[in-house]
Order: C-alpha cells, then sequence, then structure tokens
C-alpha cells in the first residue's frame, strides 16, 4: 500500500510503499482547440460515488467529466468544476480570456426574446419562487443563451 503519509490515500497498515501514492484528488485540465473553442476535463482520483458540476463562467452548466464549450464574446470568463460526494467538495478554478477580433459584433442588435428559469435539481420553473437559487437563462433570436445563477429576489 502507501506509506506516504503526506499521500491523499495514505494507508497506516502499510508496512511496504507498492508505488500507489496519490498526492491530488483531481486533475483539471483545458485547452483551446481553435478560435473561441475550448475543452474541459475533470479526472477524479481517488473520490467514489462522486458529482461534478463545471460552471463555465456563469453561461453553462454541465454535470459531465468532459465539456466543449464555444464563447459567444470576447472576454475574461471564471471556470470553475466542483467534485463532491456528499462528504466533500473539491473546487477547482480556471481563468478563460477571449480576445478575438470581430467576436460578439453582433451582440447589440441581438433580439431578446424571453427569460427562463431552472431550479438546482434542473427542473423548469414557470413561476420562481422568491428567496430560492435558480439557473436563469435569456433567450436571443440568434439561438444565443446568457446563463447565470441567481438568488430570485424579484
Amino acid at each position: 500500500g502507501c506509506t506516504d503519509e503526506a499521500a491523499v490515500n495514505y494507508n497506516e497498515l502499510a508496512t511496504i510503499d507498492d508505488g500507489s501514492c496519490e498526492y491530488t484528488l483531481i486533475i483539471v485540465t483545458h485547452s483551446n482547440i481553435g478560435g473561441a473553442t475550448y475543452e474541459f476535463e475533470v479526472d477524479v482520483l481517488v473520490i467514489e460515488n462522486y458529482t461534478v458540476l463545471w460552471n463555465i463562467g456563469g453561461l453553462s452548466y454541465s454535470n459531465e467529466d468532459y465539456v466543449l464549450y464555444t464563447f459567444a464574446l470576447n472576454g475574461e470568463y471564471i471556470v470553475t468544476v466542483t467534485v463532491s460526494n456528499g462528504e466533500m467538495s473539491i473546487v477547482e478554478e480556471i481563468t478563460i480570456v477571449v480576445d478575438i477580433p470581430g467576436l460578439g459584433i453582433d451582440e447589440v442588435t441581438d433580439e431578446f426574446l424571453r427569460t427562463s428559469y431552472v431550479d438546482v435539481l434542473g427542473r423548469d420553473c414557470l413561476k420562481p419562487r422568491v428567496g430560492e437559487f435558480y439557473i436563469r437563462s435569456n433567450h436571443y433570436k440568434s439561438g444565443k443563451t446568457c446563463r447565470e445563477k441567481v438568488y430570485y429576489s424579484k
């Protein structure tokens, strides 16, 4: 087993180190695969029965280990991934800077269509309740959807 007390999988009963020591619980990677498109991935090493929540700058959310996302506008975005198993949560944060000439030039003329709300369990909400958290989505004529986590206060 692992005999290094600094490792996350230290085994106090082990007498011989078998090289299995782990020093991190998750590995988060990201890369630009062209233009404003990025891929994000989390590898969970030693946590069992976990859930993943990606927050792509408040614009999109995912529960997958691997996410592919294309930013519609230039700007600085904070991307977070939370891995949780009910006993512990690990949060990693990545800063993405998108600076592509001409990206998002039509945002001023994009017609707003409607707003929708989804609760934290992913259910559509026709009538959000004051004092609860929701994912608010603003839908535009171009097909663009902007999402953000909000505390509903009317």
